[in-house]
C-alpha cells in the first residue's frame, strides 16, 4: 500500500528460522533477573497493554526506533543481554544489550550495539501502567537513514483501564531527534474495551490513531495511520477481526 509504518505488523518474508532461544535466570528470591540468549527486544520492551490488538506496525514497537536503526524485533531477533529488578512493590527496572546488526547472527557484536533501558510503574490498587525508556545505538558500518553509525531516541507509553478492567486507553510518544533519523518524533492513542452489542460478551472493539514524522527526500513530512478492528467471538476460543486503516 506504499505505507512507511506497514499496515500488517505480522507480515514477513516466508523461511524457516528460529525465531527466539533464550535462557533465563531468576536471581535475589525472584526480585531479579538475566535472560541471555536470542530475544525479541519488543517481548520485553515499550510492551503497552491494549495496543498489541491492533495490526498496524505502529502499534508493536514505536518507529522511532524501528524506522530507524535494525532492532532485534520480528521476524528476526538477534543476540541479547537483558537484566532486571524489582526496585520496589510498583517500581521495575530493566536494562538490554542487544546485538547492533540482528541479521547477522553468526557475528553478533561485529556491526555495532545497542544499549536500552526501561523503567516501568504500576500505581498502588490499580491496573494502569506507566514506561519510560530510553536507547542508544552505535555500530561502524553505518549507511545512512535505517542503518546510522549512532543514533539515539526515547519514548515514554501509558496505559489504564477505563470505567472497569475490560475497557483500557493508552498512549505513546518517541523522540528520536539527531539527523540519522529516518523518523524523529511519533505519537499515538488508543482504546480497547468490549464491543457495544450487550448480546454479544465476549466480542471486543479495538481503536487506534498513530502519526509518526519522517525526513524523505520527496517531501513526506508525517504518516497518520488509523484502525479499527472488530474481535468477533466465534466460540470461546476462536475469534475472527475483520481490520479496517485509513493511512
Amino acid at each position: 500500500s506504499g505505507d512507511v509504518q506497514v499496515a500488517s505488523n505480522i507480515a514477513a518474508p516466508a523461511a524457516n528460522r528460529v525465531y527466539e532461544f533464550w535462557y533465563h535466570q531468576n536471581l535475589l528470591a525472584s526480585r531479579a533477573f538475566l535472560r541471555a540468549g536470542i530475544i525479541d527486544l519488543n517481548k520485553m520492551f515499550d510492551v503497552v497493554p491494549g495496543s498489541g490488538e491492533l495490526n498496524n506496525s505502529s502499534f508493536g514497537i514505536q518507529p522511532t526506533l524501528s524506522l530507524n536503526v535494525p532492532s532485534s524485533i520480528f521476524p528476526k531477533p538477534g543476540w541479547a543481554l537483558v537484566g532486571g529488578s524489582r526496585l520496589s512493590p510498583n517500581w521495575k527496572l530493566q536494562i538490554g544489550w542487544f546485538q547492533g546488526h540482528p541479521a547477522k547472527r553468526s557475528t553478533p557484536f561485529a556491526d555495532g550495539h545497542m544499549l536500552i533501558g526501561e523503567l516501568r510503574h504500576r500505581p498502588a490498587d490499580t491496573n494502569a501502567l506507566l514506561i519510560a525508556g530510553i536507547w542508544r545505538y552505535i555500530q561502524p558500518h553505518g549507511t545512512g537513514f535505517g542503518n546510522p553509525d549512532s543514533d539515539w531516541g526515547t519514548y515514554l507509553a501509558w496505559s489504564a483501564p477505563l470505567a472497569d478492567t475490560a475497557q483500557r486507553v493508552f498512549m505513546q510518544a518517541g523522540i528520536s531527534p539527531a539527523q540519522a533519523s529516518f523518523s524523529p518524533y511519533y505519537l499515538e492513542a488508543g482504546y480497547s474495551g468490549p464491543a457495544p452489542m450487550r448480546n454479544r460478551p465476549n466480542d471486543r472493539l479495538n481503536l487506534g490513531v498513530a502519526r509518526a514524522w519522517v525526513r524523505t527526500p520527496d517531501g513526506l513530512q508525517a504518516e497518520t495511520a488509523l484502525e479499527a478492528n472488530y474481535e468477533y467471538a466465534v466460540t470461546r476460543r476462536i475469534s475472527l477481526a475483520p481490520d479496517l486503516q485509513y493511512i
